[in-house]
């Protein structure tokens, strides 16, 4: 489940920052035309509740001192978590998709594209300690005399980055 890989690793982040983890559920439930099979409002608010107290007892069990909160809100997932950006310092999302074949799905792109800060998909399996971080910079204007600048991430890896001064 990459919901679950996503919350691995932003527990992670939070506890190196000393930061609260805010966990957000976001559904449109939509209605379904055959009755026989469309769950009451009552249900799938009780499954969200159970996804978000089930992430909330995983982020505590990886970092029990961590101060949490959760708030499940029925709306259009991107909007929402669009809307959550703006007042948090990182958004940490799973990358998986349902449509088309995509790695990062509809909502993981619009809110990389549309976030007030720094967003982080998470993919696959936890990575090896010791290996590298790749990051990925289109450095044409407006930034300019952009340099090697090597950094440590907060977990004491290595990784390479540019530092680039505003153009004018």
């Amino acid at each position: 489940m990459q919901s679950a890989r996503a919350v691995d690793w932003a527990v992670d982040e939070a506890a190196l920052r000393n930061a609260e983890l805010r966990l957000v559920n976001a559904s449109l439930w939509q209605e379904h035309a055959l009755v026989a099979v469309r769950p009451s409002r009552d249900v799938l608010a009780a499954r969200a509740q159970d996804l978000l107290d089930t992430m909330t007892d995983r982020a505590r069990s990886h970092h029990s001192g961590i101060t949490t909160s959760q708030e499940e809100v029925e709306d259009a997932p991107n909007a929402v978590l669009v809307s959550a950006s703006s007042d948090a310092d990182l958004v940490v999302l799973g990358s998986y998709g349902s449509g088309a074949g995509y790695t990062v799905g509809s909502v993981g792109q619009e809110v990389a594209a549309e976030a007030h800060g720094p967003v982080v998909l998470v993919r696959g399996s936890k990575p090896d300690e010791g290996g590298r971080v790749v990051v990925g910079l289109d450095i044409r204007p407006p930034a300019r005399n952009c340099s090697p600048s090597p950094s440590t991430s907060p977990h004491g890896a290595p990784y390479p980055s540019m530092s680039c001064t505003p153009g004018a």
